[in-house]
């Protein structure tokens, strides 16, 4: 059974208002009245369906009363029943958002039937288009946002009017005022000289072969920066296939490319890396058992040698450890800076990395006469460090100490204790270090002057060292003076659970 239409009849004129509810068939309709603006007012609510409105009340004042009674009640189609035959009325109440306009000596069932009917029909037809509307509206907004989040504007050619046109985003990604005319010229104008012929040539293309346009290209835009396009569009037929327009997009992947380009360079690099670790760790296997072979050999082990053989052996010797050192800080360097986030810590003695590191350099102390002041206090307490990483500090530290020592000179190492650091000097008696240079020491690959002289390096020694101490919060400062040697300085954090302490 279909539902009753509802019907709010507002007629101060009984007769009217009888007639109405006669000539409309009750199983059809549900007709409520007022018979005046104010009871009309009081009656009207969603349930209404429909409003036959007499201007002519005694609270009214002809369009006077739509217009109050259609702001009450702004969602309920409102069909105007008047005696005076008035067109301009008639059209001004249209005009003014009325569904219908009625005379009632022409009223009869079908009459106000149909322009009930209509009128339901076009209400629900308007709020559907209002509703679409907002939805469209909301979406486009949507759209907008997302376009200009993704740096991305929009264009369309009309081949009626032969017009090119950009919006708002668009002109921002070329740099264009508002107020300037855009067009193929000066698209073509602005596209860098480096990709300028091939546009040229792809704009020259049958239009059959652009029925999906996409390419990109570097422009520079009027603002004078250097930006690439991402350039798409498609073109659009009317029922004879007829091409009527070109619509698409412009994005700015300048960005996009810089991070792309930055990530592919960041994978070479980390492949490099993987291979020189790769390359390192296999060059020092060798070296080890050269190294143990050359001893032997200048030890007599396999058969008499001259005093000049011996010196030539331990000369190669001298230089394979050099290699292994700098074999060995690419390979720190390397599982450092890969896993700065994973120092194995634990309570350490300073005193037992610092002596470990001298026994390793006892023959070649020795063979130059180089001697070694070691102050070191009593009582001394731990560090709380990555003993191996603190362990590749203090060998480069002294490894340069021994380095640029003349024979014959000395190396004083001192361990102080303050209440929040043990601090380690090493002072050579070396040719020191330029002022300017002093600067330098820590960065990656830097070396100085001195250093060249002496015999070759990668310049990652020092580099290393600040890289390890920074990661323990702690520090290290180089100071010298030419002619009057080098003092390198190590300050570590003392540990916060403490071991016995080393005797001195």
């Amino acid at each position: 059974m279909n539902k009753k239409i509802s019907v709010l009849l507002v007629e101060d004129n009984p007769a009217d208002s009888q007639f109405v509810q006669e000539i409309l068939p009750s199983e059809a309709y549900k007709i409520d009245t007022a018979s005046n603006l104010h009871d009309a007012k009081m009656r009207c609510s969603d349930t209404v369906d429909v409003i036959l409105l007499d201007l002519t009340l005694p609270d009214g004042m002809g369009l006077e009363t739509f217009l109050t009674l259609s702001a009450h009640c702004k969602n309920t189609p409102i069909v105007i029943l008047t005696g005076l035959v008035d067109e301009d009325v008639a059209l001004k109440a249209v005009k003014l958002g009325a569904q219908d306009y009625l005379l009632k000596k022409d009223l009869s069932e079908t009459v106000l039937d149909r322009s009930i009917h209509y009128s339901i029909e076009r209400m629900n037809h308007r709020e559907s288009m209002r509703v679409i509307a907002t939805q469209a509206s909301e979406a486009e907004a949507n759209l907008r946002m997302a376009l200009n989040a993704s740096h991305t504007g929009v264009w369309y050619y009309d081949f009626a009017t032969d017009r090119l046109e950009i919006d708002e985003q668009a002109r921002s990604i070329f740099g264009l005022p508002d107020d300037t005319p855009f067009s193929y010229q000066l698209l073509f104008e602005m596209v860098h000289p480096d990709d300028r012929e091939r546009i040229e040539q792809f704009a020259q293309m049958p239009l059959e072969e652009l029925l999906d346009i996409a390419t990109e290209y570097q422009i520079i835009a009027a603002d004078g920066q250097i930006r690439r396009i991402s350039s798409s569009g498609k073109m659009f037929f009317d029922e004879n296939n007829n091409p009527v327009r070109v619509a698409g997009t412009f994005r700015d992947v300048t960005q996009v490319r810089m991070e792309e380009e930055r990530a592919r360079r960041l994978c070479l690099l980390e492949q490099r890396e993987d291979f020189m670790a790769t390359l390192t760790h296999d060059l020092k296997t060798p070296l080890i058992a050269a190294n143990w072979i050359l001893q032997a050999i200048a030890d007599k082990q396999v058969g008499p040698v001259t005093e000049d053989q011996e010196k030539l052996l331990f000369q190669l010797r001298d230089t394979n450890r050099m290699l292994l050192s700098m074999i060995q800080n690419l390979i720190e360097l390397y599982r450092f800076e890969r896993d700065v986030g994973t120092l194995q810590k634990e309570n350490t003695q300073l005193v037992e990395l610092m002596d470990s590191c001298l026994t390793d350099l006892a023959v070649f102390l020795n063979r130059r006469n180089i001697s070694v002041e070691r102050i070191v206090p009593k009582n001394l307490d731990a560090l709380f460090v990555d003993r191996n990483a603190i362990r590749r500090v203090i060998q480069n530290i002294l490894d340069n100490a021994v380095k640029f020592t003349p024979d014959s000179g000395e190396i004083s190492i001192k361990v102080e204790q303050t209440e929040s650091d043990i601090v380690l000097k090493v002072t050579d008696t070396g040719p020191g270090i330029a002022q300017e240079e002093q600067s330098r020491l820590f960065k990656r690959f830097s070396q100085g002057r001195a250093g060249r002289n002496y015999t070759p390096g990668t310049g990652l020694g020092l580099y290393l060292c600040k890289q390890i101490i920074d990661a323990h919060q702690g520090q290290i400062e180089c100071k010298s003076e030419l002619s009057k040697g080098t003092t390198f300085t190590v300050r570590l954090p003392r540990a916060e659970e403490q071991v016995v302490p080393n005797p001195s």
